[in-house]
């Protein structure tokens, strides 16, 4: 090797690289290999994030259906609910109609004792008239 290489590389550029071509192929070569390893690296990295992501993703998923599973029982539920109080709305509806029912045939009855009430009156005046005329 001469004793300056620039002045050397300055003469003859092409007959360095051919003297020496593992210089030339294999140095480049090594920084490659480390960033091809890097970008893989980076992309098992990406691919990990995002098959994370993934995975929050299904689990939010999961649980927002368990959120709506939850949400549609509680419905079911007040549904249920709901059936009940209308069930029982019913029946005191039908209990107020035959309480009702109970009242409007005793005031039937109540004008039927009053009806005799009054005919035994009118028949009481008619005899008692009667009686006078004979009188």
């Amino acid at each position: 090797m001469p004793a300056n290489p620039s002045f050397q590389q300055l003469l003859n550029p092409i007959d360095e690289s051919k003297q020496n071509p593992p210089i030339a192929s294999c140095r480049p070569g090594e920084p490659h290999q480390q960033q091809q390893q890097q970008q893989q690296q980076q992309q098992q990295q990406q691919q990990q994030q995002q098959q994370q992501q993934q995975q929050q993703q299904q689990q939010q998923q999961q649980q927002q259906q368990q959120q709506q599973q939850e949400q549609q029982q509680q419905q079911q539920q007040q549904q249920q609910q709901q059936q009940q109080q209308q069930q029982e709305q019913q029946q005191q509806q039908q209990q107020q109609q035959q309480q009702q029912q109970q009242e409007q045939q005793q005031q039937q009855q109540q004008q039927q004792q009053q009806q005799q009430q009054q005919q035994e009156q009118q028949q009481q005046q008619q005899q008692h008239q009667d009686h006078l005329l004979l009188l």
